[in-house]
């Protein structure tokens, strides 16, 4: 098929406006559009900003009216930084907060028990020490001067939330009920330092362990027969120093024996060792107590009365 020249083309256009029918669909043309069945009226939107008039239809102009909008991004500032106070979208920034998916109590719910049967199953403790060893070596390549990364340091030990004294007070009473009635007992982890739990007594007693050490104690003293035991729990407060910050120390367990008080400490891994023994020390000294470290494992199945 050959193509049209521009001569034929420009007949057939020519004839086409000359048609009748065109002539008929000119004089009935709405140019406002009045009578077009689709056309929506137009409301007037002033621009907060610069005062520009915009036509807007009803949808349009109720979205602009809620989020107070500008007339343009240019007029609005919107590419500059917030550091600038560019104008900001309280309408979207509402959206999105009241339909965050987050927010909703089956996904939250869902997330929570995926979290929970992660970190009880291990899975996670992987991904946390990479990304601890990550952290680590990214400060240590960073640029920072040395007082710039102790300040970064120091501002995120202050902005974690367990820091806060009515956090801290909050999750510490709740774990303490549920250690004391039995109601959780923390996973057994690798080494007897970090086997924690609650041991029951003869009489019915519970009594909370720290560590592996303290639960074979437990059971030794248990087993004995002509004692009373019970692990301290803050009745014995002794005072000690470290760098001129006074603090207080609780040894672990209370034995008392024909008349004798014996003090014992399980573990070798106690934090400033030497300044706590000596201030326990001089504390039996005018009690006429007794004071003994058990720093191995096989000493938890000693006398020391």
């Amino acid at each position: 098929m050959n193509k049209l020249s521009d001569y034929h083309k420009k007949c057939i256009s020519e004839g086409l406006r000359s048609s009748k029918e065109h002539e008929a669909a000119q004089a009935n043309k709405n140019v406002d559009g009045n009578n077009n069945p689709n056309w929506r009226s137009k409301l007037n939107y002033t621009c907060p900003i610069c005062g520009k008039v915009l036509k807007l239809t009803q949808t349009q102009y109720n979205n602009y009216v809620k989020s107070d909008r500008a007339c343009s991004k240019k007029c609005g500032n919107i590419k500059t930084s917030r550091a600038k106070k560019c104008r900001s979208n309280p309408g979207a920034s509402k959206y999105m907060k009241e339909n965050n998916p987050m927010k909703k109590a089956e996904v939250a719910k869902k997330q929570s028990k995926t979290l929970s049967n992660s970190f009880a199953s291990g899975r996670l403790e992987e991904l946390r020490e990479k990304l601890r060893i990550a952290g680590a070596e990214n400060l240590r390549g960073s640029n920072m001067k040395d007082s710039t990364r102790k300040a970064v340091s120091e501002r995120m030990k202050n902005d974690n939330p367990m820091k806060r004294k009515e956090v801290a007070c909050k999750v510490s009473t709740t774990m303490k009920r549920k250690f004391r009635d039995g109601e959780i007992t923390p996973p057994e982890l690798s080494g007897s330092r970090f086997n924690r739990g609650c041991f029951i007594d003869r009489q019915g007693q519970k009594h909370h362990y720290d560590s592996g050490w303290e639960l074979e104690r437990m059971q030794f003293l248990n087993s004995c027969a002509g004692i009373t035991w019970t692990k301290n729990k803050r009745e014995v407060r002794i005072q000690y120093s470290v760098d001129g910050e006074m603090r207080t120390y609780f040894p672990d367990f209370i034995v008392k024996y024909k008349g004798k008080t014996i003090i014992e400490e399980v573990g070798d891994w106690m934090e400033n060792k030497s300044a706590k023994i000596q201030a326990a020390e001089q504390y039996i000294s005018c009690k006429d107590w007794y004071f003994i470290v058990l720093n191995k494992q096989e000493q938890m199945y000693e006398r020391t009365w």
